[in-house]
């Protein structure tokens, strides 16, 4: 048989597998390197929690800066779109913010009273500035930048030295707040406007008031000079925008538009345009600021603040709906949102069995992640608010949810399905849980009662009614005799769960009771309360027994009592005076003795929930800074932050680095160093490490990761730099430099196909040679310049340039327009390579046979092959499969796979398809089984499989790659050291090379077959598709959205929900078959 193979594919050679890891010489090389060693910081995307009061850019056009409802100045990148930094200083909103002329300092204003310089650079509080006696509702730089003024409700403006911070002068004769101040351009006149209606306009180095301009009809809400200082311009209250002459403050015109109150205006940097938003009419306006003539409407959401880039290309937005919009000047099209990419869990649950943690956001989601392994295996969707609570069953087969759109909802854990919608409460659901028989549900809510529902019928069975105020915390005896609850009118009430008569009231808190739990043997109940204190009550007598200070006191505030009740977990506050708060550690103390044991801290914000594992070995915290962090109790060490995204993305990484992540994921999760940030995507060749994760998590040694060694984050530089010039006449300048790592390979996809040897064969330079899939730098190269020869196709073409140094990746996109698209003739088509193996039956019977894999790799070949001279020129195949000549056995597969695709061109699209069982390892490495293997003492040898290394070896080639794989069965083998396979883990694997990667099931869901098809359902959806069904355009194409919309929808519903394909690889659209 071998020597068949051999002679089919004419003496093809085997491709070798080649693959690097960050081992203990990767972090060798970083000190050889001479790496400096540098604090980085890794953190979520989670923008404005609140609406955005103020937007302005840097003077170099770089950065936005925002201020908001959240009490949070942001400093924004421009180009990625990424936070750069998140200054917290403010107590209240911050309502305007500043930039200095030279771009080094910025200034915010608060309704907190205070002003506060920061440094650009390091987001550093430099100096707060008091004096004014109400909120500080605007502020601004003089051109010069020799002074800062502000307007606040006191009714004054006070003028600041901008670098001492000394008060120089107060501007007095507003009878209201002052809403807005603005320098003129020469910084010689301050005008500012009020709520009294006026403007007026202050001689800045005399103080003197020049002249007040009336006209308004309601209070002045914004105001800005023209950049030649001529005019004035000021939006009201009254709908209309005002034009003044600044010099003798006549009104010149007034531009009518507007249907609600104008918040924020903004000149244009020629002064040929004003731009206008208003916070209730929801629009945006760009008016013709010579004629006073509306040129534009865009339509948006609730306007607060306007800002004009300093080249007058764009301009940026600030918004109800917490987010900044950056939009074409020209044309009014939205460019950029940049807005948060995380949502803050507020509600955490282990299962009973300490496997899963499940995760209620402010995005309305439910995610349940697999503690163990760090990631994602179910979405639980249906609350129409955030979710406030969660219980899982004393079996773990459910999970009760509770939320601010004031339901109840009960769920399938294992399925993810909706049970029972609970709608009898008439305000938000802060707490839930289960009797310990399962039984029966009880709910806690803001109207003030508590109902206990009976979980079979999913009727609420009583109601119970005591509480003055809002239900916060509930909890079931451990015997389920008896309900205790907490509210914020101050009280504990204990309750008869059977009959819900109300026993006994323990009142001894001076505030609201947040939090509260039964002691292991239900004789006591510990509570925490707004009050700042921790008491420990005994049930018999009703009386506190201890006090316990430094408890945080917010109104979310976590506490968590072990298992074994030795230990209390709680958010830490001050004493009871509020001396001393930091909602944001986590204190672990002995329960008898209230004696300090760890303290945790890595949080950056309030910390809302806490949770120990049924072990007591981990503890689970949640937070406003867009973490859920996993903590070793035992030693007081953090292990992981899991951070959920808000298109179903996920990410899970390690303190110094290393993560699992969803396939989009690590480009979501920011890394800042050196005042740069990126994506923790560029540092996956060095850090993506599943199994390392999975080690920590589940409380294992670092080295037990086969010795995994290796550098932490700190030390490892930034990502190498591309540059790309003008495309002329074929030829594209790229230009590639690394500060401190040599490069190692380069590689150039377009519109997603891998250029190879045939493309780029001919470039000259030095520092590289050309190599079968891109070009492999030699030396020790650090900088390379080339001219990258591309032929454009019809239409946009999308060029990808990837730099790898071993440890980071770089990368550059660039969209270059090809000429009209054009049917190409049949000699210029490009080749197709199908490889399709079924493996339906195996030698060993501890596998279990599969009915229909072998027909449906058949099926698929015979498809392709029929698209020769349609959508491709010749078709080339190779086929091993149950029953034919050439069988799927381990030799005949990886020989295939070495030698069939040796002559791949560039334009070439290749298709791997793979039918049969798949598994993953413990570590969640993917494996396709071969008929021949046999299992070994009950385990599968993993060497006698083709992993998923073996096949990301063979896809190291040129051209498109498609890999559609059917194989997610491991319920019919009978081994011990296998998982079902996940399909984001798979997709991650292949990511390189950057092949389409179309799974038959989502996660780890199985595979089904279909005996009426006598296909699996996967591969009937697709041949479906293929010969037209997914063809919504009826153009005789199908594309590969086509094809992926129409299989998710069709195996979905034929499998009742239970297989949901999932496509993975951020591909660009093309023609994957002609039907006509």
């Amino acid at each position: 048989m071998r020597s068949l193979i051999r002679n089919l594919l004419s003496g093809a050679v085997l491709l070798a597998l080649c693959f690097s890891c960050a081992s203990s010489g990767g972090a060798r090389a970083l000190r050889a390197a001479k790496v400096p060693i540098e604090q980085t910081k890794l953190y979520p995307q989670l923008g404005h929690s609140f609406p955005v009061s103020s937007v302005v850019f840097s003077p170099d056009n770089t950065l936005i800066i925002s201020g908001a409802a959240d009490n949070l100045v942001k400093i924004w990148d421009i180009e990625s779109g990424r936070e750069l930094w998140t200054l917290s200083g403010h107590s209240s909103t911050v309502k305007s913010v500043a930039v200095s002329p030279e771009g080094k300092h910025i200034v915010s204003g608060s309704l907190d009273n205070t002003i506060i310089i920061w440094d650009t650079e390091n987001g550093r509080a430099l100096q707060t500035l008091t004096g004014h006696g109400a909120a500080v509702y605007s502020v601004a730089y003089s051109p010069d930048g020799r002074y800062i003024a502000s307007g606040s409700a006191d009714r004054t403006v006070r003028l600041w030295d901008a670098e001492s911070g000394q008060e120089l002068r107060t501007f007095t004769g507003h009878s209201f707040w002052v809403n807005a101040v603005s320098f003129s351009p020469d910084s010689r006149y301050l005008a500012s406007c009020s709520r009294d209606n006026t403007i007026r306009i202050w001689d800045v180095q005399s103080g003197r008031l020049l002249r007040s301009l009336s006209g308004h009809s309601d209070e002045v809400d914004a105001l800005c000079y023209s950049p030649d200082g001529k005019f004035i311009a000021s939006g009201s209250h009254d709908m209309t925008i005002k034009v003044w002459n600044a010099e003798n403050g006549r009104e010149m015109r007034t531009l009518e538009g507007h249907s609600g109150v104008v918040k924020s205006i903004a000149y244009s940097p020629d002064g040929r345009y004003i731009v206008s938003g208003s916070s209730v009419d929801a629009t945006i306006k760009i008016w013709d600021a010579g004629t006073g003539q509306e040129l534009n409407t865009i339509e948006s959401t609730g306007i607060e603040s306007l800002s004009y880039s300093p080249d007058g290309q764009r301009f940026a937005s600030g918004s109800h709906d917490n987010s900044i919009s950056v939009w074409s000047a020209a044309g009014g099209v939205e460019l950029q949102k940049l807005s948060s990419r995380s949502s803050w869990a507020r509600a955490l649950a282990y299962s009973p069995d300490g496997k899963f943690i499940a995760a209620g956001s402010a995005d309305r989601t439910i995610r349940i992640w697999e503690a163990g392994y760090g990631r994602v295996v179910r979405f639980l969707t249906g609350h129409t608010a955030s979710v406030r609570a969660l219980a899982y069953s004393p079996d773990g087969k459910y999970i009760a949810s509770g939320g601010a759109d004031n339901s109840v909802r009960v769920w399938n854990a294992e399925t993810g399905q909706e049970l029972w919608t609970l709608t009898d409460h008439s305000s938000v659901v802060r707490a839930v849980a289960y009797s310990p028989d399962g039984r029966f549900i009880l709910s806690g809510s803001a109207d003030n009662t508590l109902k206990i529902w009976d979980t079979e019928t999913g009727l609420a069975l009583r109601t119970l009614s005591g509480h003055g105020a809002p239900v916060n915390t509930l909890a079931y005896s451990p015997d389920g005799l008896y309900i205790a609850s907490g509210s914020e009118d101050a009280s504990i009430k204990i309750w008869e769960a059977e009959t819900g008569l109300e026993l006994r009231t323990l009142r001894g808190h001076d505030s609201w009771i947040i939090n509260l739990a039964y002691s292991s043997n239900g004789r006591y109940i510990i509570s925490g309360s707004m009050d700042r204190t921790m008491k420990v009550w005994d049930l018999e007598s009703g009386e506190a027994t201890d006090t316990l200070e430094g408890y945080s006191g917010e109104q979310q505030s976590g506490m968590a009592l072990s298992p074994n009740g030795r230990f209390i977990a709680a958010t830490t506050g001050g004493d009871a005076t509020g001396s001393g708060v930091d909602s944001r550690t986590i204190r672990i103390r002995d329960a008898d003795s209230g004696k300090l044991r760890f303290e945790l801290t890595g949080h950056t914000n309030e910390i809302y929930a806490l949770a120990y594992s049924p072990d007591g070995r981990f503890i689970a915290s949640t937070s406003l800074d867009g973490t859920t962090r996993i903590w070793d109790s035992v030693v007081g060490r953090e292990l992981a932050q899991f951070i959920g995204f808000n298109d179903d993305e996920w990410i899970s990484v390690t303190p110094d680095g290393y993560y699992n992540s969803s396939f989009k994921g690590d480009g979501y999760f920011n890394i800042r160093r050196s005042g740069q940030v990126y994506g923790l995507d560029r540092y996956r060749p060095a850090f993506f490490k599943p199994a390392l994760v999975q080690s920590r998590l589940q409380g294992l040694s670092t080295r037990s990761s086969r010795g995994f060694r290796g550098p932490n984050i700190n030390g490892v530089s930034a990502p190498p730099d591309i540059l790309v010039g003008e495309y002329e006449a074929g030829k594209l300048p790229v230009q590639i430099s690394s500060r401190y790592l040599p490069l190692k390979m380069v590689k150039v996809f377009q519109n997603g196909r891998l250029l190879g040897n045939d493309v780029l064969g001919s470039l000259e330079g030095t520092g590289f040679k050309p190599a079968p899939t891109g070009l492999t730098v030699t030396g020790n190269a650090k900088k390379l310049d080339f001219i990258l020869p591309l032929t454009l196709e019809g239409g946009t073409n999308t060029i990808e340039i990837v730099a790898l140094d071993g440890f980071t990746e770089g990368r550059h996109f660039v969209e270059l327009e090809g000429p009209p698209e054009q049917p190409e003739a049949e000699e210029e088509l490009p080749k197709l390579w199908v490889f399709s193996i079924g493996v339906s039956r195996y030698d060993d019977p501890r596998i279990n046979h599969l009915g229909f894999a072998a027909f449906d790799a058949r099926e698929v070949l015979n498809f392709f092959k029929a698209q020769e001279g349609k959508q491709f020129g010749k078709v080339n195949t190779l086929f091993l499969s149950t029953g034919e000549l050439l069988s799927p056995t381990w030799n005949n597969i990886t020989q295939g796979l070495g030698a069939f695709f040796r002559e791949v061109g560039s334009r070439d699209t290749v298709i791997l398809f793979l039918s049969g069982h798949g598994v993953s390892d413990k570590e969640g490495n993917y494996h396709f089984l071969p008929s021949d293997l046999r299992l070994t003492e009950g385990n599968i040898p993993f060497e006698g499989t083709l992993s998923c290394q073996d096949i990301n070896a063979a896809l190291d080639i040129p051209g498109r790659k498609l890999v559609f794989i059917d194989s997610s069965h491991t319920a019919g083998i009978r081994a011990g050291n296998i998982r079902n396979v996940d399909s984001i883990r798979l997709a991650r694997e292949f990511q390189d090379n950057r092949p389409l990667i179309f799974n038959s099931g989502h996660g780890d869901e199985l595979s089904y077959e279909n005996a009426q098809y006598q296909l699996g359902l996967f591969t009937y959806a697709l041949l479906q598709g293929l010969q037209g069904q997914a063809d919504t355009r009826r153009d005789g194409q199908v594309t590969m959205a086509e094809l992926d919309a129409y299989v998710t929808k069709t195996v979905s519903t034929l499998s009742g929900g239970r297989q949901n394909p999932s496509a993975s690889g951020g591909y660009k659209d093309f023609v994957v078959a002609v039907t006509e």
